[in-house]
């Protein structure tokens, strides 16, 4: 049975969602019955061991290592992110709110559940979504809700509840550990937070009462300095940036099930976690490179589109340099060479034996027809 959602249960409730739904229902069920399901049986015993020794085999019996399209919550299927990793340590241990940043599909959502798994284990985890817009009152709001603090959420429920509310509630919610997934869109969508209100948040953070692990593509200081409200306490945050993975992560990742096809598919996808995964996947049920490549760049169009048009002129400049064969870091003058290196740091260009390079076919692609 598959199942479809065809409401929200608030404001946004809408008859129109009944067909997004049932859609939805059918075209998970024709993924399941083309990919899932399997009516061959158990293996039989003579041919248990040679499925062990064989990608091929071993891929028929449904047991795929490839995860993509959804974040990682899992850490047998988390690969990489050590210096990461290191750094979030490092902010946490100095009493720093970090800012975890990076592209869409980059691993941003993945590297904060690992956060959420890991680095927090002395002190309740709250989870707080800003897509759907926040106010500081609604925050403080939702952070009570999920503690079980009644008394303080109904006090931030009252209309008139801005601010100043919700710093003096945050004072009888810590300590705990905040965790922000999507958080551009607290200057995007957010209400009424102001300098006042972080300088609160700033204080819990330095006294060790409150850690605040946000992921974002934007800086949230630079956002909210946009609109006039610059803020100390993200200006000290520190800023861990997820690109793509180092070569030889990207390599262990495509060897959990594609061994035959490894250079194929970091040749097509880089280092990007995404593209292994997804290329990883689609080899695993079809042995055609060349189809899952072509595959690939088209299901990726729409976001390299996204990365490209969040580039200035000068930034797709110095990215178009990388092509056909890079570019020396040797000898490049010292604007050229910082703006090249904020390029890998955002991972639209990779740093290999001397040389900046654009890595991943599929991306490489589409940089030279860019415009």
């Amino acid at each position: 049975m598959v199942r479809g959602i065809s409401d929200f249960g608030d404001e946004f409730k809408n008859n129109q969602f009944h067909n997004f739904a049932a859609r939805s229902a059918a075209a998970a069920l024709v993924d399941f019955v083309v990919w899932g399901l399997d009516l061959r049986g158990r293996m039989d015993p003579d041919h248990a061991e040679a499925a062990l020794q064989s990608p091929s085999a071993h891929r028929s019996q449904g047991s795929n290592p490839f995860v993509f399209g959804v974040p990682i919550d899992q850490d047998e299927d988390f690969v990489g992110r050590e210096d990461q990793k290191r750094q979030i340590l490092e902010a946490i241990e100095k009493n720093q709110p970090v800012q975890i940043l990076g592209e869409k599909l980059m691993g941003k959502t993945s590297l904060l559940l690992w956060v959420k798994r890991h680095v927090l284990p002395d002190r309740p985890v709250v989870w707080v979504d800003p897509t759907r817009g926040l106010t500081p009152a609604s925050m403080v709001l939702a952070i009570a809700e999920a503690l079980g603090k009644a008394e303080i959420a109904a006090l931030l429920a009252r209309p008139n509840a801005g601010a100043r509310e919700a710093a003096m509630a945050f004072d009888a919610l810590v300590p705990l550990a905040l965790l922000l997934d999507d958080a551009d869109a607290l200057a995007e969508l957010g209400k009424g937070f102001d300098d006042g209100f972080f300088g609160a948040l700033r204080s819990h953070v330095q006294h060790r009462r409150l850690l605040w692990i946000s992921a974002s593509r934007q800086n949230l200081y630079d956002l909210f300095k946009g609109k006039d409200l610059p803020s100390e306490f993200l200006n000290e945050a520190r800023k861990v940036w997820v690109g793509p993975l180092d070569e030889d992560d990207a390599r262990a990742l495509a060897k959990r099930g594609v061994s035959a096809d490894v250079d194929g598919v970091l040749a097509e996808a880089g280092g990007l976690a995404h593209g292994v995964q997804w290329l990883g996947d689609h080899l695993y049920r079809s042995r055609d490179l060349e189809k899952a490549g072509d595959a690939f760049q088209r299901e990726m169009s729409p976001t390299f589109e996204r990365w490209w048009g969040g580039l200035v002129t000068l930034q797709r400049q110095l990215v178009q340099r990388c092509l056909d064969g890079g570019v020396e870091v040797q000898g490049l003058d010292k604007k050229t060479r910082r703006g090249l290196r904020e390029m890998v740091e955002r991972g639209f260009v990779a740093e290999r034996a001397g040389r900046f390079v654009v890595d991943g076919g599929a991306w490489r692609e589409f940089v030279g027809d860019g415009e």
